[in-house]
C-alpha cells in the first residue's frame, strides 16, 4: 500500500448539555471523559469526508448530594483536503481528543 498524502485538521466544539428532568442539577463535576468514534469516511477527488461522534461521560454530584452519571454525544462532519485521493482510495483516519473541559 502506497501513501498518497497526509493531512490533519484541528476543530473546536462547544455544545450545551441539557440535563434531563430525571437528573439532579450539577453541584460539582467529579470526573469527565471524552473519546471520538469515527462513524464513516468517504473519499472523492482530493477530499475525504469524515463523520465522527464525540462521546462525553460525566460523573457529577448533584445539588441534592446524589452521584449522577451523564452521557452525551455530538456528531460532526468534516471535509479534509488530501491531494491525490480518489473515490477508490483507502483512507486511514484517527481522531485523538486533545483537550476538553
Amino acid at each position: 500500500m502506497q501513501t498518497i498524502g497526509f493531512t490533519e485538521k484541528q476543530i473546536s466544539i462547544a455544545d450545551d448539555i441539557i440535563l434531563p428532568e430525571s437528573k439532579g442539577c450539577v453541584s460539582n463535576i467529579l470526573k469527565s471523559d471524552a473519546y471520538c468514534r469515527i462513524e464513516e469516511c468517504k473519499t472523492i477527488l482530493n477530499k475525504a469526508i469524515v463523520k465522527l461522534t464525540i462521546c462525553y461521560d460525566i460523573l457529577y454530584l448533584s445539588t441534592d448530594e446524589r452521584y449522577e452519571n451523564l452521557k452525551h454525544n455530538v456528531t460532526v462532519s468534516q471535509v479534509l483536503d488530501i491531494e491525490g485521493v480518489t473515490d477508490e482510495s483507502i483512507v486511514k483516519t484517527f481522531c485523538p481528543i486533545c483537550c476538553y473541559r
